[in-house]
């Protein structure tokens, strides 16, 4: 089924290039397969089986979209013309860490149609990110140069984010398996609360707390992922991954890097 997802994929997206006769309309194709293909981009220009016309007006409109989107992410925070420059390589002057920050329009432009993309249109988050260029990063993480400023969009989903969790202190009235990790609660109850603090500031910090979970003691015990997810909120996909990475690395608990996928 993957298999033919992949065809049917690169088939529609060679279509939108001989549409409209843009080779940035390869884009416009939901790549998402999660134990079955979203499409959600494809059925949005496609519609409900009207006229070509409808099909080619949408395909254009969502098009518009990625190419100034495309635009306004080559634009910094800085203004490159009053920039100083600076040694022997005469490079940029433009402070730590804002080498890579984009422009409030770029920001603007992103989190306006964003909202637009995702209530109206009902495409889906790697849709969005494929469309208006941007990344996970882009949304949630706090800027080390500008600490004051927060997320530019509240967590909406997650037990850790909808304060669901229930208190450490309370986890020892639940089984979560046969060794029964969750006496932990009794005699190392500041240790979870510690980790769960840690798993609440990023994604990376929350992949050490899991590694640090998942690594073994006295021979090959670790906690389960029930008490885990319980602990940090972190979902059985993240922690398998961690795992997986530990074994893989023989027990290196630093996330690895991040690599920007290419929706």
């Amino acid at each position: 089924d993957r298999a033919r997802h992949e065809q049917e994929l690169e088939a529609f997206a060679q279509s939108m290039v001989e549409l409209l006769g843009d080779q940035d309309a390869k884009r416009l194709a939901c790549p998402v397969y999660w134990k079955k293909p979203c499409l959600c981009i494809q059925s949005h220009i496609k519609g409900t089986g009207d006229a070509e016309d409808g099909c080619h007006s949408r395909a254009l409109q969502i098009l518009a979209l990625l190419k100034e989107a495309k635009v306004l992410s080559t634009q910094k925070c800085y203004d490159l013309s009053t920039v100083q420059l600076q040694g022997k390589m005469k490079k940029p002057v433009v402070g730590l860490g804002n080498g890579q920050r984009k422009s409030r329009e770029f920001e603007e432009f992103v989190l306006t149609n964003r909202k637009v993309l995702r209530e109206e249109l009902k495409l889906c988050e790697r849709a969005c990110q494929r469309i208006l260029g941007y990344s996970n990063n882009f949304l949630h993480k706090r800027l080390i140069t500008d600490p004051q400023k927060k997320e530019r969009i509240e967590r909406t989903k997650g037990k850790r984010t909808l304060g669901l969790l229930k208190p450490i202190t309370d986890l020892w009235k639940n089984r979560c398996c046969l060794d029964n990790c969750v006496v932990m609660a009794h005699t190392h109850w500041q240790l979870l609360q510690d980790w769960r603090e840690r798993a609440r500031s990023g994604q990376a910090e929350a992949r050490r707390v899991l590694a640090e979970m998942l690594t073994p003691s006295g021979g090959g015990r670790c906690n389960c992922y029930k008490f885990i997810m319980w602990v940090t909120g972190c979902s059985q996909s993240t922690i398998s991954k961690v795992s997986d990475q530990m074994k893989k690395t023989g027990g290196k608990r630093e996330p690895p890097p991040h690599g920007l996928k290419k929706w």
